[in-house]
């Protein structure tokens, strides 16, 4: 019985040893992990941000293309009209 104790005390030791080494690895590989995917979520959010920086700019650049035309198909209605224009 003694014997089996021993047996059983270093084999504990030795395997227990080995088992918290895994899981201590295993939660720094986790945590480095959880990092990358905090820093992977900000790119994402940071990118999202300037492409709609970029969309509202070229709403605005079309907006003010329209307006333009519409300036351009006034002046040239009034200058038919009047024909005043060559």
């Amino acid at each position: 019985m003694a014997v089996g104790m021993l047996l059983l005390y270093r084999l504990t030791d030795k395997w227990a040893g080995l088992f918290l080494e895994a899981q201590k690895t295993q939660s720094s590989a986790m945590t480095e992990q959880a990092g990358a995917m905090s820093s992977l979520a900000a790119a994402v959010r940071e990118g999202q941000s300037e492409q709609r920086e970029v969309l509202m700019a070229v709403r605005l650049l079309a907006d003010r293309m329209d307006q333009q035309r519409e300036y351009l198909v006034s002046i040239d209605t009034n200058c038919r009209t009047r024909r005043t224009c060559a």
